[in-house]
């Protein structure tokens, strides 16, 4: 009977730091982000500087802030700023945090990629960005360069090694990373560890020399952009 008591109060102090926060976690199609209470998923804006918002107006009109509606918070990495009209907004990891008014519904991600300056405010480790070219949308690493995979590789292993790793770069994981479905940390054979999507590693190409490059596209046959 304690150890009953013991985790409603566990489960109790975990709702209380949800509530306090204004912020929860939810799995989309993109891995575990952050989202607002009810469930609407979150965004930073790469025009933000650190612990200051730049998005009023019509920006805001699109872009809610999620404002603080308490005085506490226990979710690791939020934080609280003023905004210019006096209100308080939530960040992550000094990055301010907002809402996108197309999501109709929880786990909706629309906002992902908008403008190239729009991210999903990830509660995993995943350094991956969505980024729209001018046909679809595909995964970048966070410099926004594109990623692609290896159709040698098999299920959660890599094939690419020695030049093929000096010209494709892995895209870089530590063990200890928090992965969330459909993303994964791989181990390499050479004792270091790699990001795969759906079970495929993740690499960039040597030739991308900025944003929206992808002539890594169809090289050989064997290397492909991971579209979204």
């Amino acid at each position: 009977m304690m150890k009953l008591h013991f985790l409603s109060a566990i489960i109790g102090l975990l709702a209380f730091s949800a509530l306090a926060s204004n912020a929860l976690v939810k799995e989309t199609t993109l891995g575990r982000v952050y989202t607002d209470t009810k469930g609407m998923t979150l965004y930073t804006f790469d025009n933000d500087k650190q612990d200051l918002s730049t998005c009023y107006q019509d920006c805001a009109k699109a872009w809610p802030p999620l404002l603080v509606k308490d005085n506490a918070t226990q979710l690791p990495g939020l934080d609280k700023i003023k905004r210019a009209d006096g209100s308080q907004q939530w960040t992550l990891n000094h990055r301010p945090l907002y809402l996108w008014h197309k999501d109709q519904k929880p786990g909706d991600i629309t906002g992902a990629g908008f403008k190239n300056i729009w991210s999903l405010a990830r509660a995993d480790s995943v350094p991956v960005k969505v980024y729209t070219t001018d046909s679809s949308k595909i995964l970048t690493n966070k410099d926004n360069m594109s990623l692609y995979t290896f159709s040698k590789d098999s299920k959660g292993i890599s094939a690419c090694y020695e030049d093929c790793a000096t010209n494709w770069p892995p895209l870089a994981a530590q063990k200890e990373d928090k992965a969330s479905a459909p993303f994964s940390v791989v181990a390499r054979k050479d004792g270091t560890y790699q990001w795969a999507y759906q079970d495929q590693p993740l690499y960039s190409w040597i030739k991308d020399k900025q944003p929206g490059d992808i002539t890594g596209d169809q090289i050989k046959d064997v290397w492909h952009l991971v579209h979204l």
